[in-house]
């Protein structure tokens, strides 16, 4: 292509344009390219993710390179996320073992044994897939530490049997020595 020559009106010089193409667009080839993609070894990745890459790279006439490029770089991502969710998990246990401690009721010198009636409560009632589950962390959230603390206290302590009083539909929780001795008046 040859330049071509400008000239402007108010000056009447004449100025050289540079050659201008058109953005150079990848051409598919011919013969489409094999893509064998790989995840890493261990990777987060679905195996049916790489075959969604391979065909966004096929779409676009990516190399089988560039392909497992985005493979590598989406596992990437997906494992500092992966990381990222676990130490938002774990600053919110610490959060949740502080607010224990700090409840008025249930922590300060309360805390072993609320946590230790606890246990004994999840023992006693609770499901082996519960308790499997509770031991990844979620064991630690307060609400369900106190809650079984509560179910411990209300039901299962040794000093503690459920009666019904007569002419009422609500069980009462009364102590071993109110049954024998009669309630104490303080």
């Amino acid at each position: 292509m040859e330049n071509t020559t400008l000239t402007t009106e108010t000056t009447g010089q004449s100025a050289t344009a540079p050659e201008t193409q058109p953005a150079a667009v990848p051409e598919k080839p011919a013969v489409q390219p094999e893509y064998n993609l790989k995840a890493p070894e261990g990777a987060l990745l679905n195996p049916k993710r790489l075959d969604e890459i391979a065909t966004f790279a096929r779409e676009r006439g990516l190399s089988p390179e560039h392909a497992q490029a985005l493979v590598e770089q989406e596992n990437g991502l997906l494992v500092a996320q992966q990381q990222a969710e676990q130490e938002r998990f774990a600053q919110a246990r610490v959060q949740w073992a502080e607010q224990l401690k700090n409840d008025k009721q249930y922590g300060g010198e309360n805390y072993n044994r609320t946590v230790e009636n606890a246990r004994r409560a999840l023992a006693a009632v609770g499901d082996p897939e519960l308790v499997s589950a509770l031991k990844s962390g979620l064991g630690d959230f307060p609400g369900l530490i106190k809650t079984m603390a509560k179910i411990y206290e209300k039901f299962m302590a040794e000093d503690t049997i459920m009666t019904r009083v007569v002419g009422s539909s609500k069980p009462q929780t009364r102590s071993i020595e109110d049954i024998f001795y009669g309630p104490t008046k303080e």
